[in-house]
């Protein structure tokens, strides 16, 4: 197990919904898809589709850090807390994430929920004004929605194990960077790739539940299984084909439901890379692969 660490050096972009707004991480198939526009400029479009389908590469969603603490999702758990009281069942649910080093306080219901919400300050999300030019007509202001992150905070992304092909992609990635608005120099970043021992540790071992850590669709023959005593979201992935080859004019992709990362099952699955194309010059993937922690409850 590693840990790709993105530190943002310009504000970030994320999210398909309003251009005013922007989320503060980006899912797995977020970067499946920045890596293969990539692979395509290198020609190597083939060989890095064919490690992904074969899990030679596979990753999670991206999820906050600050400083040396790395948080996931908060688990879909029905918990038992030791404050039977009003305020902290409020408190619970208002959290997003939780530390992965407190990860068993959090599954035991002792976790301190106002002190991680009050320490969970990643950064600041903002409202920028940028005008769109057309010919012959006056120029449009319209607002963009951004994320700065602080200094010792960014992002990381979990992997089962790095490959050359994948560690070349992500250095020409950071200069391109990941999201949209790229073209105002949003989502650039520097990365490093490292181990963990208490995570690898983490991950070693062995429970009775799942906590799936990526957007995540089974397939056809998977999906009765993944279903069973399972907790989950559902999470709509759309967006537009961002390749500049694939058609003259900008196309929706097909939508994909996914279950999203924090859903908790008791079977696992694999999941697939789904054809979302249309009618384009090239196929268009979306990247529904799952990555799970296994946990005791």
């Amino acid at each position: 197990m590693k840990i790709i660490k993105l530190y943002f050096e310009s504000p970030v972009h994320f999210g398909e919904k309003r251009l005013s707004e922007s989320k503060i991480t980006f899912s797995a198939d977020t970067l499946f898809s920045a890596l293969m526009i990539e692979a395509v400029g290198l020609g190597k479009e083939d060989e890095f589709y064919q490690l992904a389908s074969n899990n030679l590469v596979k990753f999670s969603d991206a999820f906050p850090f600050i400083d040396q603490y790395y948080y996931i999702p908060k688990p879909m758990f029905n918990l038992k807390l030791e404050k039977e009281d009003e305020n902290p069942s409020k408190a619970f649910k208002k959290l997003l994430y939780v530390p992965i080093d407190s990860l068993e306080d959090y599954l035991s219901g002792g976790l301190d929920a106002y002190f991680e919400r009050e320490s969970f300050n990643l950064g600041k999300l903002a409202l920028s004004e940028k005008v769109q030019q057309h010919d012959f007509k006056d120029s449009e202001p319209y607002n963009v929605g951004t994320f700065t992150f602080k200094e010792n905070t960014g992002l990381y992304v979990l992997i089962e194990q790095t490959h050359p092909l994948l560690e070349e992609l992500l250095e020409n990635l950071q200069y391109s960077g990941i999201g949209g608005k790229r073209n105002s120099g949003y989502g650039k970043f520097k990365f490093e790739i490292l181990e963990d021992s208490d995570i690898e540790d983490l991950f070693s071992a062995k429970g009775n539940r799942k906590i799936l850590l990526s957007g995540a669709l089974p397939k056809d023959a998977e999906l009765e299984q993944a279903l069973k005593n399972a907790s989950y979201l559902l999470e709509r992935r759309g967006g537009f084909v961002q390749s500049d080859t694939y058609a003259t004019n900008l196309v929706k992709k097909q939508d994909l439901y996914v279950f999203k990362s924090g859903s908790t099952f008791e079977n696992s699955f694999d999941g697939d890379i789904y054809q979302v194309g249309k009618k384009g010059n090239h196929p268009v993937y979306k990247y529904a692969k799952s990555f799970f922690l296994e946990v005791s409850v």
